[in-house]
């Protein structure tokens, strides 16, 4: 369990997206962003518990985002702005935002 919440940054959302606060049993964060055919499902991995992400040879903390080319896309827990481009992209592939 992480008690020091700052190792999480902040994350600046589109005001036209409706992000949904979701729990988990394994993600220490997990969120949806919805749209009109569903949602893109978003969970943070600090302890490489659910997955691996590698950097320079090291597992890192991520961000996964699913789907997205028919897969998942990762990027580091600090790369806030590539996260909001991977939860576009799935948006952009998958249908528009705001589905209720």
């Amino acid at each position: 369990m992480i008690d020091d919440y700052s190792i999480y940054p902040t994350i600046n959302f589109p005001p036209d997206w409706d992000v949904r606060i979701v729990p988990s049993r394994l993600a220490d964060i997990k969120f949806h962003v919805l749209h009109s055919k569903g949602y893109v499902s978003v969970f943070a991995d600090y302890s490489n518990k659910l997955g691996v992400f590698f950097k320079d040879g090291e597992p890192v903390p991520y961000w996964e985002v699913y789907p997205i080319n028919g897969d998942v896309g990762r990027c580091e827990i600090h790369e806030t702005g590539k996260l909001i481009e991977l939860i576009s992209e799935s948006i952009r592939q998958y249908g528009g935002v705001n589905a209720k």
